[in-house]
């Protein structure tokens, strides 16, 4: 765990600071005015109230663990010295200002929540110039122990709050931790999941060529064992079958390349009609036919651009390799609808998003990064893939 660190360095603590620092230059004012019996006093402990309200904001604002709470309770000490100082200057028991020593350390509370040190040390040297104070006016008995009783009671509340405020901000800063370390696990899950996801992806699409490869290789002992010689035409189909698996594993290895290098560029405002236009002419580097009339311009979608492009692709070719109807090709339209935009992909057949692909499967996951996603959806107009996709206007999810 880090450091303690007291709430004091925060700004609105140290904002609060300067404004007591304020109040204290306008009742500087006041008491000169009234004409205090002793303004040489009074001027030195104002002083010594501004040094502290003006000074320890700027000494906390560099400050933090254990040197933050020493400028706090060195602060605090100075601060009811100078307190007791206007007091004793502007009448003691007959002014305006004994009174409040006793609740001095409350007031600093504001200002340094968390401090115990802190509270204690204002509490104790306040409450005891404030019982000096009355004891040298005089006072005994029933005001002098009402005097002890109420210094004692303010300090005790304000070390006890300083306690406890420090108590709960430890808890907090423990659980902020925990909560880490729990987003910290659920995404190695995610991850997990999805290697899991890829690893199977990979394997089923490996399957199929591997496959048409050991029927040629067995077609190639019996040949060399002296089974009937083939003619041309089944050396060629061999041949043409053995080429085919091998560029199908070529592709497959290009694929895993390409989604090694997860984009890494900035979030921004792009063009769906745009993004959608460049995926389809990476799909169709894999004879993929899409469509991509029907996605008007205008739409903004807020995303990287290579992570999009790639996962759009991605979901195109799947669409195509999982059983695009008739070879036809894919037709894409877009949409905005309830806070997000829609791109819609018609003639991709049924159970694509069924398939362990290993390009569906990344691309699901970087959309989902992205703040988007992939649903099958029947409606009116028939079966289709709907890709969601963030609109420009909204804020970007955390980072993963």
């Amino acid at each position: 765990m880090a450091p303690y660190t007291t709430e004091a360095t925060s700004p609105e603590r140290r904002g609060f600071m300067l404004l007591l620092g304020a109040t204290n230059a306008v009742l500087l004012v006041l008491d000169v005015l009234r004409g205090p019996p002793e303004l040489g006093l009074l001027l030195a402990g104002r002083l010594l109230l501004m040094a502290v309200l003006l000074g320890a904001p700027l000494a906390l604002g560099r400050a933090s663990g254990a040197a933050a709470g020493a400028v706090a309770t060195v602060g605090g000490v100075v601060a009811a010295a100078g307190f007791a100082a206007v007091a004793r200057a502007t009448g003691g028991g007959a002014g305006p200002y004994l009174v409040v020593l006793p609740i001095l350390p409350i007031v600093y509370l504001l200002a340094v929540p968390d401090v115990p040190w802190a509270a204690l040390s204002t509490g104790l040297l306040g409450g005891t110039l404030a019982i000096a104070i009355v004891w040298s006016e005089g006072a005994r008995g029933a005001r002098l122990a009402t005097a002890v009783a109420l210094n004692a009671f303010g300090t005790a509340y304000a070390t006890a709050g300083a306690a406890l405020n420090r108590h709960l901000r430890r808890r907090e800063a423990a659980a902020r931790e925990e909560l880490g370390r729990s987003e910290a696990r659920r995404v190695q899950a995610e991850r997990m999941t999805l290697l899991g996801r890829v690893v199977a992806g990979v394997a089923h699409a490996f399957n199929n060529p591997l496959a048409a490869l050991s029927a040629d290789l067995r077609w190639l002992e019996r040949v060399a064992r002296g089974a009937p010689e083939p003619d041309a035409a089944e050396v060629d189909e061999v041949a043409g079958d053995a080429r085919s698996a091998l560029e199908r594993l070529r592709r497959i290895v290009l694929d895993l390349g390409a989604l090694a290098r997860e984009g890494r560029g900035a979030r921004e405002a792009l063009e769906l009609a745009e993004l959608v236009a460049h995926a389809a002419r990476l799909a169709a580097l894999r004879g993929v036919a899409a469509d991509a009339a029907a996605v008007p311009a205008g739409l903004r979608v807020l995303g990287e651009r290579d992570s999009l492009v790639q996962a759009l692709a991605g979901v195109l070719i799947s669409c195509s390799e999982g059983g695009a109807r008739g070879g036809a090709a894919l037709r894409l339209s877009a949409a905005a609808r309830d806070g997000a935009l829609e791109l819609r992909i018609d003639g991709a057949g049924r159970g694509v998003l069924l398939h362990d692909d290993v390009l569906l499967v990344v691309a699901r996951e970087r959309l989902s990064s992205l703040g988007g996603g992939l649903e099958a959806r029947r409606d009116e107009g028939g079966e289709g893939i709907v890709v969601h996709l963030p609109p420009a206007a909204a804020e970007p999810p955390p980072a993963r």
